[in-house]
């Protein structure tokens, strides 16, 4: 299942903030669209641009002082607006403005970005029109864990969230399976374990979650 589609609006001087915003956010198995690392040198940039604004699911502007300086962002949130796209605006250091003012902004700490991005994935969690998809990307995200330590730190995101079907909980254990980066991991092991003690997931898939596990 593919994750949500995230459209970072950012000032160019604030590209390296907004790369590490995209890094922590990726954990979540969210797609971050980020002009400056996405757009090829050969492709017209305004259509790649519009594109990525019609098929996006949440856009985040990034609130900071040179924001304002940007005809380009404006236009983005003026789009973003207009479609009536999921927005949660990232106050840095400038609060919401214009029409984005309608909308509720989270206080971006830069000091911290992984703990500011772990709380803009619970804002994206709780919208419910949203919530099925951004669980979807969680799980596939965790089954692309190409080490134990990351299988580890990627089990632990699933149990910071809830409203998981009973779909989504199989396709875990199915992952987990498949993986042995995660099967193979006492940390994810471990997180698995709390996770399946709030989840429940059907006898066969869990037969055979813990015929692999019993196994290590």
């Amino acid at each position: 299942m593919a994750g949500l589609k995230v459209f970072l609006s950012y000032h160019s001087s604030d590209k390296a903030l907004a790369g590490d915003i995209k890094s922590n956010l990726c954990h979540y198995g969210l797609d971050v669209f980020l002009a400056h690392e996405d757009i090829q040198p050969t492709e017209e940039w305004r259509t790649r641009i519009l594109s990525e604004l019609k098929r996006t699911d949440v856009f985040l502007p990034l609130l900071t002082e040179k924001f304002l300086t940007s005809k380009w962002t404006s236009q983005e949130c003026g789009v973003a607006v207009a479609k009536e796209i999921f927005i949660v605006s990232l106050k840095v250091s400038v609060d919401p403005f214009g029409f984005l003012s309608k909308y509720q902004a989270f206080n971006f700490k830069i000091e911290n970005v992984a703990r500011s991005c772990s709380g803009v994935a619970k804002v994206i969690h709780k919208n419910r029109r949203l919530q099925k998809t951004f669980l979807d990307g969680l799980i596939a995200s965790v089954g692309r864990s190409t080490s134990f330590e990351e299988a580890k730190a990627r089990a632990s995101l699933l149990n910071e969230f809830d409203g998981y079907n009973g779909r989504q909980v199989n396709d875990v254990l199915r992952r987990a399976v498949e993986n042995s980066q995660i099967h193979k991991s006492f940390g994810a092991r471990r997180q698995l374990e709390i996770f399946l003690k709030k989840n429940e997931a059907d006898e066969a898939t869990l037969r055979a979650y813990r015929k692999l596990t019993a196994e290590q």
